[in-house]
């Protein structure tokens, strides 16, 4: 047996079906160690002999695409899309390695360099934030759980990780100043878009899906359906002025079930506006 001290924690190395196990044994003392090391062969032995019927582990990169088509057929187009981003990035990382190789520190390591790299296209040098490197954290726990349903033998390394906290550099609340030269300037439908949002708290996702049967005009409420939250499904107070802004442009209005039509961007919004009118468009400088 072979174990070794790194920092205060104890670690084993051995061979086993050709392959070489490394892995911290999360003991700070050195019998621990030992007896942690025994049973981890004697799991992989049982498990080559048929005692157990959990499955070898895959590797990285091919569990990551079953994970991937998993979370397409479960998941919201959104989600699905998040972590098919993430795992370019932990792909970087985790690419080749068989799931119950990567430990903890593994992950630790990860997290650290991740976190002292430049953005890509960025101009100015920005590292990317710690909510960047949490999204690809929950990616990976994720799939190290569902791995774990499958009925594989591995161990989430994620699970006991810091996350980093969030950091509110990045938001600015607007003034009244600013928010009134907007509304001055802003085009139809934006205007109403960004009037609802200032009056209720809305996402601008949750107010492009808002529904005709979605609108109380007696209790003066807007009901949210669902969100990214528990919390998002809720009736939103508004005032008269608000839902006068939404009742207005019937056109917009459709039929129960029929979602209102409503730019995603203004970008959209703009390529919208240059077709309706037949203008040509604004290039931008640079």
């Amino acid at each position: 047996m072979t174990v070794y001290r790194r920092g205060k924690t104890w670690w084993y190395v051995f061979q086993f079906g050709g392959r070489k196990i490394q892995e911290s044994s999360g003991f700070r003392n050195k019998t621990a160690a030992i007896r942690a090391e025994a049973k981890r062969k004697t799991d992989l032995l049982e498990r080559r002999a048929g005692f157990t019927k959990l499955k070898q582990a895959p590797k990285f990169d091919a569990f990551a695409e079953e994970f991937l088509e998993w979370s397409k057929q479960h998941h919201r187009p959104k989600t699905y899309g998040l972590h098919a981003w993430n795992f370019k990035t932990l792909k970087r990382f985790f690419g080749g390695k068989y799931l119950d190789d990567i430990t903890t520190e593994m992950v630790e390591n990860f997290k650290s360099v991740r976190k002292h790299e430049a953005r890509k296209k960025s101009k100015d040098s920005r590292l990317i934030t710690g909510t960047t490197v949490n999204r690809a954290l929950e990616t990976l726990k994720s799939m190290f759980y569902q791995a774990e349903r499958m009925g594989y033998f591995v161990k989430n390394p994620v699970v006991g990780v810091q996350m980093f906290r969030q950091s509110l550099d990045s938001m600015r609340v607007i003034t009244f100043d600013e928010q009134a030269s907007y509304l001055a300037e802003a085009r139809q439908p934006l205007r109403d878009i960004a009037e609802i949002m200032l009056d209720t708290g809305m996402r601008p996702e949750e107010v492009f899906r808002i529904k005709a049967e979605n609108i109380d005009f007696k209790q003066m409420t807007i009901f949210n359906p669902f969100g990214k939250t528990k919390a998002a499904r809720r009736a939103i107070p508004d005032d008269r002025q608000c839902l006068l802004a939404i009742e207005a442009p019937s056109e917009r209005i459709r039929a129960p079930g029929d979602p209102v039509r409503l730019p995603v961007t203004c970008r959209r919004s703009e390529a919208h506006r240059e077709r309706e009118e037949g203008t040509p468009g604004r290039h931008r400088s640079g």
